[in-house]
């Protein structure tokens, strides 16, 4: 009996110094375990939403940038999506963009050289004459010369003008003509006059010369030797301020006549503005220049560069 008290003894206490005893969990130990398994199934769930918020995130922006550049880097880039093409320059590495637009700016020439760019059209009504452009003769010999309104015209716009001026009587605008056609003998006798009176105000005679270029053509540079341009109402100024220069700025396209030489355009022109110097280039035509606010100059070159 001894003996075995003393094995008992001597087993609990090696059980109890080195831990080789079986000991019982309490129902405390349990659940502490079952809540710290708890925490970390939890910590790797919430770990697994982390990472696939971050995933759908990025994804969310890397789309964002690609539509970003889809969209506006070819507005930066200063092309069309459909017609943007690249051409490197030699001497400064630089890129030239939209190589067809840019050489169809480059080609298009200076105000001052527009008229010298134009071809001579077939259409009487459409023949171009300023100070750098001579009449033809072809059209000197093609029309006819007639008196109207105690005034001479070309014959083909007698109908028209007298449309126009009814019209404005209608309206209660009172029009009549200071000059029309004008031979090369009348012109010459003009610009010279005109040389005269700038060399008497102490002009030197080529300063007297170039101021005359501006505002009296030489002979055979005159719209008025067609017969087609008008004169209005004392070739005056102060005609812009009229009643009459309004209505004809309403009216006159629907009768075939545009003001020739506007404000703004002097440099394409060669003339001065005008306010009283109106022109027959035909209905359709003027009609066309109005909406396009165009000089003859400008809406010659237009035809030509559309092949009409």
């Amino acid at each position: 009996m001894k003996s075995n008290y003393h094995n008992k003894k001597r087993s609990s206490f090696t059980s109890k110094r080195f831990g080789t005893g079986r000991k019982k969990s309490s129902g405390f130990t349990r659940s502490r375990k079952r809540k710290r398994k708890r925490k970390r199934v939890g910590s790797y769930e919430a770990f697994r939403m982390r990472s696939k918020i971050r995933l759908a995130i990025g994804c969310t922006v890397t789309a964002a940038v690609l539509i970003c550049g889809i969209v506006f880097l070819p507005g930066l880039l200063g092309g069309k999506d459909d017609q943007m093409s690249f051409h490197p320059v030699e001497s400064t590495g630089e890129v030239q963009d939209n190589w067809e637009q840019t050489t169809s700016l480059e080609e298009t020439p200076k105000d001052e050289d527009l008229c010298l760019n134009i071809r001579q059209r077939s259409e009487w009504n459409l023949v171009l004459v300023n100070p750098k452009v001579e009449l033809p003769e072809s059209y000197l010999s093609s029309s006819q010369i007639v008196t109207a309104f105690e005034m001479e015209m070309d014959s083909r716009i007698e109908k028209p003008y007298t449309q126009m001026y009814k019209a404005a009587v209608k309206d209660g605008i009172s029009l009549w003509i200071s000059s029309c056609y004008r031979s090369k003998e009348l012109q010459k006798e003009l610009y010279e006059r005109e040389i005269e009176e700038n060399v008497k105000s102490g002009m030197s005679q080529e300063e007297a010369t170039a101021a005359a270029d501006v505002a009296v053509a030489r002979p055979g540079y005159s719209e008025h030797n067609t017969g087609l341009a008008i004169d209005f109402n004392g070739v005056t100024m102060d005609f812009e301020n009229a009643k009459a220069f309004q209505w004809l700025q309403e009216n006159a396209a629907d009768y075939g006549f545009v003001l020739r030489f506007p404000k703004g355009k002097e440099s394409i022109t060669h003339i001065m503005y005008e306010p009283w110097h109106y022109r027959y280039v035909g209905v359709e035509h003027a009609q066309k220049m109005k909406e396009l606010d165009m000089c003859l100059e400008e809406y010659l070159y237009y035809l030509q560069e559309k092949g009409e």
